[in-house]
C-alpha cells in the first residue's frame, strides 16, 4: 500500500499543477502558490480515499476486490472519461473573475475533482500495484 499511496500522491500533485499552471500563469508566485495548492489537495485526496476504502481491508472484501482487479482499471477509465467530458461547452462552467468582473467558461470543477477522486481511489486500492508484486516481478525478470 505504501507504493500505492506515493504513486497515487506523485500523479495528483503533477496533474493539479499541470491542470493549475495551464488555465493560470502569472509568474513565480503562481508556481509557488499552485504547488503549495497541489500538496495540500495531493495530501487530502490521498487521505479521503484511504477512508473510503478502509472498508476493503476487510479480508472477504479484499479478497473480492483482488480478484476483480480489471474494476479498479475501470474505476480510473470512469475517472479519465469525466475529467476529459467536464470541458465538452455543455458542461463548462461560467464563472466571474474577482478583480475584472469578467465571465469566462472554465470546465465543470464537479467533474474535474470528482474524476480526480475516483483516479486517486482506483491508485490508492490497486491490488496491482504492491511492493510484493514488484519484487516479484524484479526476481522473475531475466538478468541482462
Amino acid at each position: 500500500m505504501p507504493l500505492r499511496i506515493i504513486f497515487a500522491f506523485v500523479l495528483t500533485f503533477f496533474s493539479y499543477l499541470l491542470f493549475a499552471l495551464a488555465t493560470e500563469f502569472d509568474g513565480f508566485e503562481t508556481i509557488i502558490g499552485q504547488s503549495i495548492m497541489a500538496i495540500i489537495f495531493s495530501i487530502l485526496y490521498v487521505i479521503v480515499t484511504i477512508i473510503l476504502g478502509l472498508p476493503l481491508f476487510h479480508p472477504k472484501l479484499w479478497s473480492w476486490w483482488s480478484k476483480m482487479w480489471w474494476l479498479s482499471i475501470a474505476i480510473a477509465m470512469l475517472g479519465i472519461i469525466s475529467i476529459l467530458i467536464s470541458n465538452l461547452p455543455s458542461l463548462q462552467m461560467t464563472l466571474t473573475h474577482p478583480e475584472t468582473k469578467q465571465q469566462f467558461q472554465s470546465p465543470n470543477g464537479y467533474l474535474v475533482y470528482g474524476g480526480w477522486l475516483v483516479i486517486t481511489f482506483s491508485i490508492v486500492w490497486c491490488p496491482l500495484i504492491s511492493i510484493r508484486n514488484l519484487k516479484k516481478r524484479l526476481s522473475n525478470s531475466p538478468a541482462t
